[in-house]
């Protein structure tokens, strides 16, 4: 059922409109309708908040309307319903909004006296935008007891949905138009209140967006509004005394010429069928696994994929060599998924660049990495997919959550140390609840997700993603640093949440995970560092390591022997990693520098890699 909440100021205008068409409806409603012809409220988030405090628990969908909106079809809300029901990972949806293609509104309205046609296309299927008009927004319950309107930054009657929908961009949740016909009362008005109201909406997301889509203009962030409104309506006034000289034909030639081609460049710019197969269709998702002597964790992370929401994806399974036939074992139980089988261990490397470049030659649209000793949540990989692609990112990291422990965050992407030493964000930390989507270097290679425009860009040693010579550990950091040189843009998504065991293949701080460390810690700075920093970064390993045993000596001798030495075979591991690493890097020196010279050709190493250091 849908709750539907109206402010209304003008009680004959609302009779003859909403109270109308909603009579004429075939299915069950609530409507809240609040009269503020006494201004009660001083905003339209105070009093739609308000509203929808008093609405009953069991609805579905909040419905925040104007008071002169008609529903034209007696089964308007029950077609919604419908429609809405079937828009996987919904934030808001509305009756009219702009995609990021050059302000383009998309509406099934008429409005006015004249029941004049504002949208030049007719949708047939709901459509993803960048923002929503406020006649008419519908919002699930679900998500609306987590975000309300923002009566702060929202103090007035304006812009109020305009921020929500970046809000729902923000929380990996998707904004749609619905392909529903109904009719606005009023044609709509922009006075000095409205740009009051952007104006606060603007400065609040600058940080996040450089320029906002709106069914009212599109507007720069960075750019003082005062400014881009005179322009506005300049332009506007040209556009116009143009289209009368044209019909009075005293245009040159060449100023026609001209204004053909921006109407050509237009139509180009824009098509709605583009809109609808690259945004409203699910690109196609390959889902990399791979298995090492791990079966009862894999099959519990093959159970927890089965379930989710996202329907256009493949999972391939990577069996690295395992004992007792486990890929073919997983494969009779699981049988939808594709197996490569290695007949020996080629590593966390090897084995997903055996699957990326299977997915290369199959049509996929991204890649996801996923441990086997994960478990994912139902939408998941809907809002992981959502999440980077509303923030324009080419890469991206799940919320990485410990398991059974599920209140400490394990992961929410990787940094990196000025000595190459790869660490992981807010590890440990409990989640505070923030669900905004935030820049990263790296993302962590449990739980992380690429496009395949830019692994495409970023191979090495041939047909390598994830570079071999790593074989476990900071391969994925490695990977993102190599992104960022070439400008490819990476972010954490805190509502694709995963949970992470940890350790299960390598056991915790044992030989082979210590090896790997140490030895890929020396590799990040020879493959992705200049020369200069890579002396840097050995200065500060080496001053790191010596303040770290001066802290234990001060404390040794302040607690006397309150504080147990290591044991000894602890010092022999950490002796024996530091030489065993030194010893692989001058073992193979010529297959790394041979590596190193290839990404300086492709300009993969320069100094931008110091501004993600974390000191």
């Amino acid at each position: 059922m849908i709750s539907i909440i109206c402010v209304y100021n003008d009680k004959k205008v609302f009779n003859r409109y909403l109270q109308a068409s909603l009579k004429r409806q075939t299915e069950d409603y609530e409507l809240v309708a609040l009269n503020n012809s006494q201004n009660q409220f001083s905003s339209a988030a105070q009093a739609l908040n308000a509203g929808a405090a008093q609405t009953i628990a069991s609805s579905k969908y909040l419905m925040f309307v104007h008071q002169d909106i008609d529903l034209r079809d007696s089964e308007w809300l029950a077609k919604a319903e419908k429609i809405l029901d079937a828009i996987p990972t919904l934030g808001i949806a509305g009756a009219a909004g702009t995609p990021k293609q050059n302000g383009v509104l998309l509406t099934n309205i008429t409005h006015g006296p004249k029941k004049s046609v504002p949208g030049k296309y007719t949708l047939q299927t709901p459509i993803p935008v960048h923002t929503l008009d406020e006649c008419l927004v519908i919002i699930p319950r679900a998500v609306f007891e987590k975000a309300q309107f923002d009566e702060q930054t929202c103090d007035a009657w304006h812009a109020y949905v305009v921020d929500y929908c970046l809000e729902m961009h923000q929380l990996s949740l998707g904004v749609f138009v619905l392909p529903l016909n109904l009719h606005h009362g009023s044609l709509g008005s922009r006075n000095r209140s409205y740009y009051q109201a952007l104006k606060k909406v603007l400065l609040k997301h600058r940080s996040f967006y450089s320029i906002i889509y709106t069914t009212c203009g599109h507007w720069r962030t960075r750019i003082p509004l005062s400014f881009q409104v005179l322009w506005f309506f300049l332009h506007t006034w040209i556009d116009l005394f143009l289209k009368k000289l044209i019909t009075l034909e005293l245009v040159p030639e060449w100023l026609l010429r001209i204004q053909r081609k921006r109407q050509e460049w237009r139509r180009r710019s824009f098509q709605l069928t583009n809109i609808k197969t690259t945004m409203a269709t699910e690109p196609r998702v390959a889902v990399i696994i791979l298995n090492w002597n791990g079966f009862n964790d894999t099959v519990e992370c093959l159970n927890s994929i089965n379930k989710v929401s996202y329907s256009n994806f493949k999972t391939i399974l990577v069996d690295n060599g395992s004992d007792k036939n486990e890929g073919l074992r997983l494969k009779e139980i699981f049988s939808e998924i594709h197996l490569i089988s290695n007949l020996t261990n080629r590593g966390f490397a090897g084995g997903n660049n055996d699957a990326i470049n299977w997915a290369l030659n199959n049509d996929f649209d991204y890649i996801v990495n996923l441990n086997n000793d994960c478990i994912v949540e139902h939408d998941w990989l809907s809002k992981l997919v959502l999440g980077i692609r509303f923030a324009e990112a080419d890469f991206g990291s799940s919320r990485i959550m410990y398991y059974p422990e599920t209140d400490r965050i394990c992961s929410d992407g990787d940094a990196l140390k000025p000595d190459g030493t790869g660490i992981v964000i807010n590890h440990l930390m409990p989640y505070n609840g923030d669900s905004t989507i935030k820049p990263i270097l790296s993302a962590c290679g449990a739980g992380s997700i690429y496009s395949i425009k830019c692994l495409e860009n970023i191979k090495v040693r041939g047909n390598q993603f994830f570079d071999e010579l790593y074989f476990a550990y900071y391969e994925d950091v490695d990977l993102g640093i190599r992104l960022n040189a070439l400008s490819y843009k990476g972010v954490s998504v805190p509502e694709a949440v995963i949970y992470h065991k940890g350790t299960q293949s390598a056991g915790f701080r044992s030989d082979f995970q210590m090896f790997h460390l140490e030895k890929n810690r020396i590799l990040n700075e020879i493959l992705n560092y200049p020369l200069w920093l890579i002396v840097l970064g050995e200065t500060y390993y080496v001053l790191k390591t010596v303040l770290c045993l001066s802290k234990q000596l001060i404390k040794k001798q302040k607690r006397n022997n309150e504080i147990r030495q290591a044991p000894k075979t602890r010092r022999v591991q950490l002796i024996k990693t530091f030489i065993k690493s030194r010893f692989w890097i001058l073992q193979n020196a010529a297959d790394i520098l041979r590596d190193r010279q290839e990404r300086k050709a492709k300009q993969m190493i320069n100094s931008g890699v110091y501004s993600h250091f974390h000191w």
